[in-house]
């Protein structure tokens, strides 16, 4: 029997997110009603002076903050949910505007707006940073600057399921540090992660590995045992996150229905409302067609440079492969030398995706203005005349090139059930994922929960991010023409066929929920 694996003490994260969490949430209080307080006083609406104002702009950030640690606001198991933060938020800011009217009337003045503009004001400042935080996090998450620590438990097969999705999605934050069963595991998903031994000793390797939690793959385990491990976890005061053995499942189709106070739930099945896609389609129409009058300029402008910089046609002709297996005819500006198709078969070895995907970082065949239009995604404006055509929509899985779905299996295959989408949820949540587990796995989770929703939701974190890549991208260009020695152009120039790289696909919007384990906020 093989032996487990000695337990590596972990270093604790050095980066304190609910610190710095409960610091911004100060400063949005303290500018919100500093800012409302000194106007109030100045158009005579509050008759304070510069003492009593500081005081109460205190008073209130003081009070806001203990409001918002008292009601979770600071734990991502509960801040997972934006409706949820959104309304608790709300909560913070009305007691808060309903202490200044009071503070008001005990002063015998009368100043509702002042409240009034204090409460939007607060409100529109949190709600507007935690966003900002939040992508902050996701990004250095992606990086492997800030990761939460945790054991995997139970059955092996559930728990290399668990390691390939966390190493599919590394804007989770979270890195296994070893894995406890019953048996050590042969299997790949779990070759760089060190058997710890038995499920049963599980809190003891969590403290000896300084992890801050356990993941534990429920399935695998019988019940009495289950319920003894996250005993005896709990009374260590270890977090417990259990998997449901559910994949591809939204948490919204998981309503609870316990049974003689017994956790049960109900699994509602994925019945979009009649019309729904008739809807979909309008929104495919009413929005391409507006975006197409909004950007006529930036569209000539576009396609203008294309022809006087590069030679060749303005517009790059693509077949992929659309709804139900159909072969469709994409367009976009052309953004690399004419031909470039030619030499693929050479570059494969430098591709830096998994499985059937292609993609070069900085990739040296794109033309100079062909990097500003990715950059910016404007060369995907043409895609909008096929969302008039109806061979694209708005929102849905990336349309494939016909080699890559010859390689998909019968499972990912069923994505072509929707119409592809010039955006959608892997493309503006993990584009720049190398791993095709997260691909698919964001492909086949929209398909089977698609809503108008989620479509809206994905527009939505598509536009607010598109403005985020293209001032980095221009940040790049900054930086590499005051350091040329490290700007892609000095590497040796090949042609790529016009790659399927939307620039839309660039934008990690969306993050996918996931409940706190440690010092998390």
């Amino acid at each position: 029997m093989r032996r487990p694996a000695e337990p590596v003490e972990v270093a604790p994260r050095p980066v304190d997110l609910r610190r710095r969490l409960i610091l911004l949430d100060a400063g949005c209080l303290a500018v919100a009603w500093a800012v409302t307080l000194v106007i109030g006083a100045s158009t005579g609406r509050i008759d304070s002076g510069v003492p009593q104002l500081v005081a109460e702009t205190i008073t209130l950030t003081a009070i806001g903050v203990l409001l918002t640690y008292g009601l979770r606001l600071y734990q991502s198991r509960v801040t997972a949910s934006r409706s949820v933060t959104l309304e608790r938020q709300v909560l913070v800011v009305v007691a808060l505007g309903a202490v200044v009217w009071c503070i008001e009337r005990l002063d015998n003045r009368q100043a509702p707006l002042v409240a009034l503009t204090g409460a939007l004001t607060a409100f529109v400042l949190l709600a507007c940073m935690r966003p900002c935080f939040d992508a902050w996090v996701t990004l250095q998450r992606r990086r492997g600057t800030i990761n939460r620590t945790v054991v995997l438990a139970g059955c092996a097969s559930e728990i290399g399921e668990l390691a390939e999705l966390l190493a599919g999605h590394p804007e989770l934050g979270y890195r296994p540090v070893g894995y406890m069963s019953d048996e050590p595991s042969p299997s790949l998903r779990l070759d760089e992660i060190p058997w710890l031994g038995p499920t049963q000793r599980t809190s003891e390797a969590v403290v000896a590995t300084g992890a801050t939690g356990a993941v534990i793959a429920a399935n695998g385990i019988g019940s009495s045992e289950l319920n003894a491990l996250v005993r005896q976890l709990h009374t260590a005061g270890i977090h417990v996150h259990l998997s449901s053995g559910l994949l591809r499942m939204d948490r919204r189709r998981v309503r609870q229905l316990p049974m003689a106070h017994e956790p049960f739930f109900y699994l509602e099945p994925h019945r979009p409302p009649s019309g729904a896609l008739a809807v979909k389609r309008m929104i495919d129409v009413f929005g391409a067609s507006l975006v197409l009058i909004l950007t006529a300029p930036i569209t000539c402008l576009a396609a203008l440079a294309v022809k006087l910089t590069s030679p060749g046609p303005v517009i790059f002709h693509q077949v992929r492969v659309g709804q139900d297996g159909e072969k469709v005819v994409i367009r976009k500006f052309r953004t690399m030398s004419v031909g470039a198709e030619k030499h693929l078969d050479a570059l494969k070895q430098q591709n830096v995706r998994s499985g059937p995907l292609f993609k070069m970082d900085d990739d040296p065949r794109v033309t100079k203005v062909g990097r500003w239009l990715r950059a910016s995604s404007i060369d995907e404006l043409p895609q909008l005349v096929n969302v008039l055509e109806g061979t694209l929509s708005l929102v849905g899985p990336r349309p494939a090139l016909p080699a890559e779905v010859a390689q998909f299996d019968k499972e990912l295959l069923t994505r072509q059930v929707m119409r592809p989408g010039i955006t959608g949820l892997w493309q503006v949540e993990a584009r720049h994922n190398p791993s095709f587990y997260a691909y698919r796995h964001l492909d086949l989770f929209y398909v089977e929960n698609w809503s108008l929703s989620l479509d809206v939701a994905v527009l939505v974190a598509t536009v607010r991010t598109l403005a985020g890549d293209t001032l980095q991208s221009l940040g790049r260009a900054r930086s590499r023409r005051h350091h040329p020695s490290s700007s892609p152009a000095a590497a040796p120039r090949s042609t790529r066929p016009e790659a399927p790289a939307p620039s839309l696909d660039e934008n990690p919007a969306i993050a996918i929920a996931a409940d706190a384990l440690g010092a998390n906020p």
